[in-house]
């Protein structure tokens, strides 16, 4: 099940993503910004390990993780987490913990529908 988050998917449309930016506390240059820009995710898996790659002209991130085992790192946005990913009913869920007081725990949701990625948050 998991082979089939491997590939490259272009950011095609979104909805409510200036909301949930402002929600979860990003500044309105960075909303502007971000909502300006159609990234490129590429999802590999190697053995157990899974990465992530996230590419857009104003800035990337990559992480790289196995299954039900926690990281921290940096999001795109800034802000430092503890991220936990699991595979429940062919999805793929990653929990985001905010390491700092105030800042928003987030969840990412993402499917495969045929060849195309569908990511709610």
């Amino acid at each position: 099940m998991s082979e089939n988050f491997v590939g490259k998917y272009k950011l095609h449309h979104s909805e409510n993503f200036d909301q949930y930016m402002k929600k979860i506390g990003v500044d309105f240059a960075t909303r502007k910004i971000a909502n300006a820009l159609s990234p490129t995710v590429e999802i590999v898996i190697s053995g157990n390990v899974w990465t992530i790659r996230t590419t857009s002209t104003f800035k990337s991130e990559e992480a790289k993780f196995e299954l039900n085992k926690e990281i921290e790192l940096t999001t795109m946005d800034g802000r430092n987490i503890k991220m936990l990913c699991t595979l429940e009913n062919g999805r793929l869920i990653q929990k985001q913990t905010a390491l700092k007081t105030g800042e928003r725990d987030t969840e990412i949701i993402r499917e495969i529908n045929g060849n195309e990625m569908l990511t709610c948050k």
